[in-house]
C-alpha cells in the first residue's frame, strides 16, 4: 500500500481530521474539500464548502478548544474510512446548548470518497463517551 496515491490519500485523511481542531487554521477547508462536497454531518443541508465552514464554526463555537486525532484509517482505491477521537470543553452555545463547562469526549467514524486531491462526498456518526 506505498504507491504515491496511498501517500496522497494518507495526507488527505490526516487533513481532513486536523481541519476540526479548534487549533487549525479555517483555509484547511478549502485545501481538503471539494468545492461542491457533500458533507453529510448533522448540523445543517449538505451543500458544499461553505456548509463544512459552517459546521465546523458551530463546533468550535460550543468548544473552543475542540482536539481532534486520528486514530485509525482504511484506505481504498478512493475512499477512506477513518476512526478519529475528539476532545473538548462544552464553554458556548454554538450547538444551540447553554455552555455546561463539562470536558466531554467522543469517537467517532467518517467515510470519505474523493476527486483528485479533495473531499467530495463525508458521511460521519459518533458515539459521546462523557
Amino acid at each position: 500500500m506505498d504507491h504515491p496515491k496511498d501517500a496522497s490519500l494518507n495526507e488527505l485523511v490526516e487533513a481532513y481530521v486536523r481541519m476540526w481542531d479548534a487549533r487549525s487554521e479555517s483555509s484547511l477547508v478549502d485545501e481538503v474539500m471539494a468545492p461542491d462536497v457533500v458533507d453529510h454531518q448533522p448540523v445543517g443541508p449538505a451543500d458544499g464548502v461553505e456548509a463544512v465552514r459552517r459546521d465546523i464554526a458551530m463546533y468550535h463555537a460550543a468548544y473552543s478548544d475542540l482536539a481532534l486525532s486520528c486514530e485509525d484509517y482504511i484506505l481504498g482505491e478512493d475512499r477512506v474510512a477513518v476512526r478519529w477521537g475528539a476532545t473538548g470543553t462544552h464553554d458556548g452555545d454554538g450547538l444551540g446548548m447553554p455552555p455546561t463547562t463539562a470536558e466531554w469526549s467522543c469517537v467517532g467514524s467518517t467515510s470519505c470518497a474523493s476527486r483528485g486531491a479533495a473531499w467530495r462526498n463525508v458521511g460521519a456518526s459518533s458515539t459521546a463517551s462523557t
